[in-house]
């Protein structure tokens, strides 16, 4: 049987210490491993962590196309909201795809019923 080698919380901290990190870990891998080697728990080298940091990328990217984008695990939405921070069109290492305009869509975050908003009023007066 497969063994998990990253925990769930090892993989938001590691999104969170690319977002602290503010620059491209993939080209100062030592450094990066540097800051994020005391604060996962499992030990990995600079290959698996290079691995593991592109996989969550490309992860994004799959479900960042998507116009409606959801979740069954709040561990998935977590990493989404932070990878989009990363590698979102405003995040602090964009990943710029070509797309005609016709083809640009809103993206829609759904997990099921969200509560949260339940009863608030948009900014233009509609309930939400």
């Amino acid at each position: 049987m497969f063994q998990r080698m990253w925990s769930q919380a090892d993989e938001i901290v590691l999104l969170d210490s690319v977002i602290t990190f503010e620059r491209n870990p993939l080209r100062e891998m030592a450094a990066f491993h540097d800051l994020v080697r005391p604060l996962i728990q499992v030990e990995v080298t600079n290959s698996q962590l290079d691995t593991k940091i592109r996989n969550m990328r490309m992860k994004f990217l799959r479900k960042a196309h998507k116009s409606v984008v959801s979740f069954s695990k709040l561990h998935d939405r977590t990493c989404f909201e932070k990878s989009q921070a990363i590698w979102g069109p405003n995040g602090i290492l964009p990943v710029e795809r070509k797309v005609k305009d016709k083809d640009k869509k809103p993206v829609v975050l759904v997990t099921g019923k969200d509560e949260w908003f339940e009863g608030e009023e948009a900014e233009d007066g509609r309930e939400v």
